[in-house]
């Protein structure tokens, strides 16, 4: 599902799949037009109508009177995304985190791709956050590689999230909430690639 918006991915491009997986997942919640989305991603004018163009002729998304919408593919693409990655949101700055903005992720049924989180945290420097943390839920919220009961957090992150035994929990921190975001994604696309 996320090789189909990898080969979206021009050499040239100032665009990167994570703001792809972004676009489809706006998509799936409003109908937003290019300027609302140049505005959300944080890219200029020129990538969101080559991110536009490619949803369209690879007919993922279609042109609306008040933006453009997903298409019946794009809505078959956007649910399965959903059930692997069902939860994105914000969260307050916490002692655990590194940056001052965070963004939560949680992914369905990867805690066995997870070795310490290391290969998330590079992810999500190299998408220009901070750095990431990585939890795994098994009955608790832990650590990798340290086994080490998080209550504080797995309060914090059980009031808003089902977790289900095998979920992972990424939290992209930067110094700015669209990079956060972008981290939590890079970190997250590691574990679905």
């Amino acid at each position: 599902m996320f090789h189909m918006l990898e080969k979206m991915i021009d050499v040239r491009a100032s665009y990167s799949v994570i703001h792809l997986l972004k676009t489809v997942m706006l998509f799936s919640e409003k109908n937003i037009g290019r300027y609302g989305l140049v505005k959300e991603l944080g890219l200029n004018e020129a990538s969101v109508k080559t991110i536009l163009k490619n949803l369209e002729k690879n007919k993922i998304a279609e042109p609306f009177a008040t933006g453009y919408k997903l298409t019946k593919s794009g809505l078959i693409l956007a649910k399965k995304m959903r059930r692997k990655i069902p939860y994105i949101a914000q969260m307050p700055e916490n002692e655990l985190m590194v940056g001052k903005h965070n963004t939560v992720v949680v992914v369905r049924n990867a805690a066995k791709k997870i070795k310490f989180g290391l290969e998330q945290r590079d992810a999500a420097i190299k998408a220009g956050a901070d750095g990431a943390t990585t939890f795994v839920y098994k009955n608790k919220l832990i650590l990798p590689g340290v086994n080490m009961k998080i209550k504080e957090m797995e309060k914090m992150l059980g009031e808003k999230f089902k977790m289900k035994n095998n979920d992972v929990v990424i939290i992209g921190s930067a110094s700015s909430q669209q990079k956060a975001e972008e981290g939590a994604l890079a970190a997250t696309l590691s574990l679905l690639s």
